[in-house]
Parts: C-alpha cells; structure tokens; sequence
C-alpha cells in the first residue's frame, strides 16, 4: 500500500481560491483533481490516490477525519464474525473424548489469532504504529460501490474513477482477513504441536483458512448493506440464540432454571456470549460521542431477564388452559 499523500489539504484549496479567485470545475463522478507542485498546477480529472476522496466534487484531499463510533463498531463486528466461524469449527471438528483443557486452549488460540490480526491491522494503517485510524466522510451506498457509477462522457468514454471512498471501511477488513489466515497457522500449529503432541487433527484450521475468503467475497459483495443492517442482524441472532438455547431446557419453574444456568460453565459462556452481542447490537444503534451513551449496555441482560420471567406464561399448556 502507498502511504497516503499529504497533498493538497483543505486550507491548500482555500487559500490557492482566495489568492487566484479562481475556482476549479467540478468534476463528474468521484473523480478529483491533484495538485502538481513541479508544474505547478492541477491534474485533469482522475481517480483520487488511495487514502483520499474528492471533496466538493473538485480535487482529492486526504482523510483525516477520525471515524465515529458507528464505524468502529462496524470494524468490530468484521472481527468478531470471523472469530466465531473458527470457534464455531473448532466445536464441529473436536473429537468426542477431547479434554475441556484442550479445547478451552483451542478457544483461546482462536480469540488470540484475531485479537492479533485486529491490532496489526489497524497498526499498518495511517497514522501507523498508532491506535488512532483516520477516514472518510461517507454520504450513502453510493461511496461503497464506486465502481458502479464511473460516469460516462459523450455515451462513449468512461472514465475510471474507482477507488476506496469509504477509507478505509472497505479495506482494513480484508487487510485483517489476510493476516488472520497467515496467523492462524502458524499459532495453531504450534499449539498442536505443543500442547496436544500431534494427536489432534487439523480440519478445524483448514476449515477456518476456507471460511476466511468466503467471508472476504461476502464483504467484498455486500459491505454496504452489512454496514447498514450489522446492528439488526445482531439484534435479531443474538434474540434468536437466547430463545433457542432457554427453550431447550424445557419446563422449569424460575429457581430451577436460575441454578441450570448459572451453575454450567457452558451454558454461563452461552448466556454472556448473547448478552455481549445484545449489548453490542444496541450499543451500536445509540453510538455517539457522548459516554452517556454507555447507560444503554444496562439494556444487555434484558432478554434473559424477561424470558426466565416470562417462562411460566409460554409454555403450550398455560395457552392452552387460558384459551379454553
């Protein structure tokens, strides 16, 4: 990748408008023009260079505005979803008499590989070796696909402006999808190799490298809907999964149910798991600037809460009396 260039900034354009009077055409499309300082003038009308978008339609200035809450946990949600296809594998492909140890490493590798992948990630991008990341302004579904409105001139000629307008929304979740699959070899390698002494087969991690690019092709296809609906998706899964997974327990009254849950390490994982991305979910359609936004995670338990409470009022027997 190309570091991104500094040129022109925005107070560049205004002070070269206020010394000339002069002010560039717009340009059609996301096309934008650059500043040539051998020349000096500007280019022609082009794609803008890759971490930078055309501003007001007339030249290509570099993103530097810092992303919002809502695009930070849309990177998020990019990370966690790979996160639970490999944890997902890992529970297809265990053998039966596997040990709780072996598989809660496998688990922690899992989390380890992304966790890692996620903050060599954001480290490669500007201002890199930073936490901090930098983006574009967005303006709708538009920005995401560019390649889709190349504007067209005299019916005949097209002009390619296709770049990432959304920087670097599009990008850094390949980027991370790409180290991911370099990590999760070399880390599960040597944890079977370690700790499981070559007894353990390796379909969870081919399965996991095959998953990756589907996932890649789905983002590449789809990541402006994803981006729109991710919180919703969550929503409805992590609703869904609270359901499923109380209703199996069959008929209990609330202490019997209570103490099922909450004495089970697995069944304690599976509760805070749809708690989290509840949380997540509903953190992301209130995410603001403002902490106070953080009093909307006390919402996470609620579906838990209102089933275990409500379970003596669902099942088919009571609706059936009630009705008769």
């Amino acid at each position: 990748m190309r570091s991104i260039d500094m040129r022109p900034a925005p107070s560049f354009y205004d002070s070269f408008t206020a010394q000339t009077g002069q002010t560039l055409p717009q340009c059609p499309g996301f096309c934008g023009r650059r500043y040539r300082n051998a020349t000096p003038s500007w280019t022609e009308c082009h794609a803008c260079e890759w971490g930078s978008r055309a501003r007001d339609g007339s030249y290509c200035d570099p993103c530097r505005s810092p992303l919002h809450g809502y695009d930070w946990m849309f990177l998020g949600f990019c990370a966690i979803v790979p996160l639970l296809i490999n944890l997902s594998y890992v529970r297809v492909h265990s053998p039966k008499r596997i040990s709780r140890t072996h598989q809660f490493l496998e688990y922690l590798s899992c989390g380890f590989e992304c966790i890692l992948a996620a903050i060599i990630s954001i480290l490669l991008y500007e201002p890199k070796w930073s936490f901090k990341l930098y983006g574009c302004q967005k303006a709708g579904y538009k920005d995401w696909y560019p390649a889709l409105y190349n504007p067209v001139i005299g019916f005949a000629k097209t002009m390619k402006c296709s770049y990432e307008v959304v920087y670097p929304l599009f990008s850094l979740p390949l980027v991370y999808l790409a180290i991911l699959s370099l990590i999760i070899p070399i880390c599960r390698g040597l944890l079977y190799v370690v700790a499981f002494k070559r007894k353990r087969d390796a379909m969870a991690v081919y399965s996991a490298i095959l998953g990756l690019p589907q996932w890649a092709i789905l983002h590449i296809l789809g990541a402006g809907i994803i981006f729109t609906s991710f919180p919703f998706l969550l929503l409805l899964s992590s609703l869904t999964s609270n359901a499923m997974h109380l209703s199996m327990q069959g008929r209990l009254t609330i202490r019997q149910i209570l103490k099922l849950l909450f004495t089970s390490p697995i069944h304690i994982t599976i509760l805070l798991c749809n708690t989290a991305f509840f949380g997540f979910a509903v953190l992301s359609l209130t995410s603001t600037e403002d902490l106070r936004s953080l009093y909307w995670l006390l919402l996470s338990p609620l579906p838990m809460i209102f089933y275990i409470l409500t379970i003596g009022l669902s099942h088919p027997s009571v609706l059936t009396e009630t009705a008769a």
